[in-house]
């Protein structure tokens, strides 16, 4: 995979000089989907309605580049965070799910899966295009709160080279690798 670096237009642009796809924006699609943002913190989602817990991001990019170019795979590296709370399992309600563009399983922790794509989107050069990937697990149970996630979405054009996207935040405001121990007195 060719490495990124972040662009001034909000992007990120390739170490391929002939392709330059840049990032715009991810959002979730809170009508399809149980999640909503966090306020002022960029990426970062919260499952807080009764509905879907598996989340729908929307991601829209552009190409910028002068050429035509395939959306060919996403890559997806999870971080399962650490939570220090115990307490009542959430009721989960009855679950009736959209049809969606992407349906990719979660990866394990610490794991990253490559999903190719078989219906791949063309982009013609200077067009924005939009799409949403739905992450799923064997249980809806592994999205509920308390369990926390930080992703690493990277999305794969030409079958060629990728474009790392911000990391994306489930059920936290921030990344971290251990808690915090605050003593009691």
């Amino acid at each position: 995979m060719n490495s990124k670096k972040y662009n001034k237009k909000g992007g990120f642009k390739s170490k391929n000089k002939e392709l330059d796809i840049q990032f715009i924006s991810v959002t979730i699609d809170s009508e399809n989907c149980g999640w909503e943002p966090y306020e002022n913190i960029l990426n970062a989602f919260q499952a807080v309605k009764f509905k879907s817990l598996f989340p729908i991001f929307n991601f829209s990019l552009k190409n910028n580049s002068d050429q035509t170019v395939l959306l060919t795979n996403i890559l997806i590296t999870n971080k399962h965070l650490p939570v220090g709370l115990s307490g009542p399992d959430i009721q989960l309600p009855c679950i009736l799910r959209s049809i969606i563009t992407y349906k990719i399983k979660l990866p394990a922790n610490k794991k990253t899966i490559n999903t190719a794509l078989t219906d791949e989107i063309i982009i013609p050069k200077g067009e924005f295009f939009k799409f949403q990937v739905e992450l799923y697990s064997e249980s809806m149970n592994d999205f509920k709160p308390p369990n926390k996630y930080a992703l690493d979405f990277k999305f794969g054009f030409n079958n060629d080279f990728y474009i790392d996207i911000p990391k994306i935040l489930l059920n936290s405001e921030k990344d971290y690798d251990k808690l915090q121990h605050f003593g009691l007195s």
